[in-house]
């Protein structure tokens, strides 16, 4: 009940789309794989197997699903949330760019969409 009256903060537009991403964090650049739960211009949401610590800065890379480049960005997490035992969900701001999502989300489209098609 708590979730639903919380206020949405956001001004960006997101889009849930899953990609599998890499996420480098921690004084020992540990790197963990997650994926994506939403993005935004200024920020996304990721799942991940542990927690994060909030204000942590986090490098991740998303993978694109039709030619695996690698789409870099730095960002801190400013939100984390247990889903279920050893799943976490974070928020991360980003702070050294501005991704541009719309071309990753017509992308991902694009690619499921010939996965379904004949």
């Amino acid at each position: 009940m708590e979730d639903f009256l919380r206020t949405d903060r956001r001004q960006n537009i997101r889009y849930e789309v899953t990609f599998v991403a890499r996420a480098v964090h921690g004084l020992l650049g540990e790197e963990i794989t997650c994926s994506s739960h939403d993005i935004s211009a200024k920020g996304f949401g990721i799942n991940i197997d542990r927690p994060l610590m909030l204000g942590e800065i986090v490098d991740v890379t998303f993978i694109m699903p039709d030619n695996a480049e690698q789409i870099e960005t730095r960002g801190m997490v400013i939100w984390v949330q247990s889903v279920e035992d050893k799943l976490y969900r974070a928020g991360v701001a980003i702070t050294d760019q501005e991704l541009r999502p719309i071309p990753m989300v017509l992308r991902s489209i694009n690619v499921r969409g010939n996965r379904y098609s004949g």
